[in-house]
């Protein structure tokens, strides 16, 4: 009984590498794509997605944290309210950070 349970455990360690592989190539849902990308004055970019909401990325392309409401400028002079902080979906529509994808 033991031994099954002892095979059975690894079995399932050596198959999880393989369903993170997968579930980490799915695409993006679809309201995830950007809309509009708005460059600012500091020289991070504000993403605007088909749902409305807002994500920050910094000079580098990496997700940055903002609190809702906060007002920014673009480099254009706009006042643009944060709406909501999307701090994964960059992250996770970025090819660089799931390779396979």
């Amino acid at each position: 009984m033991l031994k099954s349970i002892a095979i059975a455990a690894v079995f399932a360690t050596v198959s999880l590498p393989a369903l993170a592989e997968n579930i980490g190539n799915a695409p993006a849902p679809q309201d995830w794509q950007i809309q509009k990308r708005v460059p600012l004055k500091d020289g991070t970019t504000l993403n605007v997605y088909q749902d409305g909401k807002t994500s920050m990325e910094n000079k580098f392309g990496r997700a940055v944290s903002m609190p809702t409401g906060q007002t920014m400028e673009s480099a254009d002079g706009k006042r643009i309210e944060m709406k909501g902080n999307e701090v994964l979906r960059p992250d996770m529509t970025n090819p660089l950070f799931y390779p396979g994808s």
